[in-house]
């Protein structure tokens, strides 16, 4: 080894910290998982009146441009809660077509696989450009077929990073205030997760399953999921 020599019994301390999502370590009720395997865990079902083209590969779910609306892959495992809900995704998007309500992609709660269409569910999305609102890729609550909700304030996320979102259902009763609670962050490591839910939201009567929310209606879209959490009563005890 040429150049400086080290001295004898010396030391470097190096600090790797890195910030994560508040449940890091934590022993909740839930299911997770990063996609690393060959095939999807099998209570994962695509919701659509469109085929599946959800693809698990390279240790990312891929979620392409897809027709129909609305479409979901969701989560059915038998016996956990379809009431209150939380789910924690880790996203990004390659591409995301200048096109209103149909370039969206993000996470579902209450999502009901036997409505017609198949799926309506509330929704916490990347879009772009809407019409008469931000302009640029944000983050927005969406009702399917009911109605937008409130987007996250001062947040422009961009192509090709990693964010994570948020979103949590307390029930669908809203006579007691918002039921909807919803943040997004920067998920490289160097941003801690908000200590305050970023939107508050009330919109009763969805029940059902949690999982992520895909494109509709042929609207150029593509991006990439590498973890999901999903936490609910009646789902095992994990970490």
């Amino acid at each position: 080894i040429y150049g400086n020599q080290v001295l004898p019994n010396s030391q470097i301390v190096l600090d790797f910290f890195v910030e994560v999502p508040r449940d890091f370590g934590k022993t909740v009720h839930g299911f997770q998982d990063d996609f690393s395997g060959a095939v999807r865990d099998p209570n994962w079902v695509s919701v659509s009146v469109d085929q599946d083209l959800y693809v698990q590969t390279d240790g990312v779910l891929k979620i392409p441009t897809m027709f129909g609306n609305p479409n979901h892959l969701l989560y059915q495992a038998p016996g956990y809660s379809t009431d209150i809900q939380e789910v924690l995704v880790r996203m990004r998007f390659k591409t995301l077509a200048v096109s209103g309500a149909n370039a969206i992609v993000g996470v579902a709660v209450g999502a009901n696989p036997n409505t017609a269409p198949p799926g309506f569910a509330i929704n916490l999305v990347f879009l772009n450009t809407f019409p008469g609102g931000v302009v640029g890729p944000h983050v927005k609550i969406l009702n399917d077929f009911v109605a937008w909700g409130p987007e996250v304030p001062n947040f422009a996320p961009q192509f090709n990073t990693w964010y994570w979102l948020r979103l949590r259902q307390s029930g669908s009763d809203t006579t007691a205030g918002p039921n909807l609670f919803a943040k997004a962050w920067l998920a490289d490591g160097t941003e801690s997760e908000p200590a305050d839910w970023q939107l508050t939201w009330a919109q009763g009567g969805r029940t059902g399953f949690a999982g992520i929310k895909g494109p509709s209606e042929g609207a150029e879209t593509d991006a990439e999921v590498d973890y999901i959490l999903i936490k609910a009563e009646g789902l095992p005890s994990i970490q």
